[in-house]
């Protein structure tokens, strides 16, 4: 999801936001983990830029070959929203994992997407594919992912942590290279020289990505880490955190209806074809990157609360606007317009991240807040479905729109979270 709240390459900048730390006088530390020598390092860097280039491609291909099957937004919004499931399955599944060689993980992870998208290519080769095959298949490369994205966490447990390690962000910054910058545009040239084309092309590139990661000599482990604790799964949040919590679900909800039904409006409102789609998933891509670089400078600007407001606010006037500009013949326009929502829709997913890390308490809910805005992408995508098959796919935009509205109204109802002090001894403010 180009523009949702999903950790993305703009969360490991080590950028600071003022009032957003991680509460009052101490970080919580996670136990050791073992570091990669430079060779292991280039190594995993590969692997993450190969597995990058893969997830891209499929990105595309799944949602053509449903769009191909059927017209049906509901079908087609369920490919998208089987593709999310895992990541919330994986937050429940995050304590049984703790102490498995993340090596394992992302080998499993590739291998299993290498032999879903073999699955999938034959059987369009021969004609057999259907909805509930895509279903499936989509389902096992979204656990592959969220595997691979678990393990690529070599440079410490938390996200501060990685933020601070050059290795750990070279490694999450090639996978999203791979994505978005070769996967994604590459998915619909594949596509569109024959359908099972670019799932074939996919066995090759996750099996290499599979060998790579298991190339690997350093153990990767880590321990608990973010406050969490196994007393208790999900601990009470600090006082105001709801109202951040429900902002962010709310926008993820919103960013899953469009993301659910972007490919029939990009094919038969706008008129691409698959090369063009691919072209718009990656610019969507590099939209969402550029704001959530942005998004330090803008909470240090406005403040991290209502930088979020602003971010969802712009999120709510593109989609709005990408609704009225749409136009067959010009196409562009509405297209820029989807960029400004996928780049404000970053900035609010740095910076309710960033609120929410700066209450008291606040980092000891990290497992409740991402099961609950994780799990709003694939319920928002059979949201957006729905709502398509009562209106129409290009309307679904404007649920986006009003979606983030409300998010934004959350936003700015919750309290400004509490000043930490930046005095010698003290935690300074930080993203997550």
């Amino acid at each position: 999801m180009w523009w949702s709240t999903k950790p993305g390459p703009s969360h490991v900048t080590g950028r600071t936001v003022p009032g957003a730390g991680r509460g009052p006088g101490r970080r919580v530390p996670c136990r050791a983990v073992a570091a990669p020598d430079a060779v292991d390092v280039r190594r995993l860097r590969r692997a993450a830029f190969v597995a990058g280039l893969g997830d891209g491609v499929a990105a595309v291909a799944l949602p053509l070959l449903a769009a191909s099957l059927t017209r049906d937004p509901l079908s087609v919004a369920g490919v998208v929203a089987a593709q999310h499931l895992p990541w919330p399955l994986l937050v429940l599944a995050l304590p049984a994992l703790r102490g498995t060689d993340r090596r394992t993980l992302a080998g499993a992870g590739d291998s299993l997407r290498a032999v879903a998208v073999a699955a999938a290519g034959l059987l369009t080769v021969v004609g057999d594919e259907t909805i509930i095959t895509l279903l499936l298949v989509a389902f096992a490369l979204g656990v592959g992912q969220a595997l691979r994205d678990d393990a690529e966490r070599v440079g410490g447990e938390t996200r501060q942590d990685r933020a601070g390690d050059p290795a750990a962000a070279a490694i999450v910054g090639a996978g999203m290279v791979g994505l978005a910058a070769f996967g994604l545009p590459l998915g619909g040239v594949l596509y569109e020289l024959l359908a099972p084309v670019p799932l074939l092309f996919d066995v090759g590139v996750f099996s290499v990505a599979a060998l790579l990661v298991l190339a690997v000599r350093s153990p990767l482990r880590a321990g608990r880490g973010d406050g969490e604790d196994d007393a208790a799964r999900f601990p009470r949040p600090a006082e105001g955190a709801g109202a951040v919590t429900a902002a962010a679900a709310v926008a993820s909800l919103a960013a899953g209806a469009v993301a659910g039904v972007l490919v029939l409006v990009a094919l038969d409102d706008l008129g691409f074809g698959a090369p063009a789609f691919g072209f718009l998933l990656a610019g969507l891509a590099a939209s969402s990157a550029v704001g959530g670089l942005l998004a330090p400078a803008v909470g240090q600007a406005v403040g991290v609360r209502v930088g979020a407001v602003l971010g969802l606010a712009a999120a709510a006037a593109g989609q709005a606007a990408a609704w009225a500009l749409l136009d067959p013949e010009l196409p562009y326009p509405s297209v820029v317009a989807l960029g400004v929502a996928a780049a404000g829709g970053a900035v609010a997913g740095v910076l309710l991240r960033a609120q929410r890390r700066g209450r008291p308490g606040g980092g000891g809910d990290a497992r409740s807040f991402h099961l609950v805005v994780w799990a709003a992408t694939p319920v928002g995508a059979v949201a957006g479905g729905v709502g398509a098959r009562i209106l129409d796919p290009r309307d679904v935009l404007v649920l986006g729109a009003i979606g983030a509205l409300v998010a934004a109204a959350l936003a700015l109802a919750a309290r400004a979270p509490a000043k930490t002090s930046t005095a010698p001894g003290g935690t300074a403010p930080e993203m997550p």
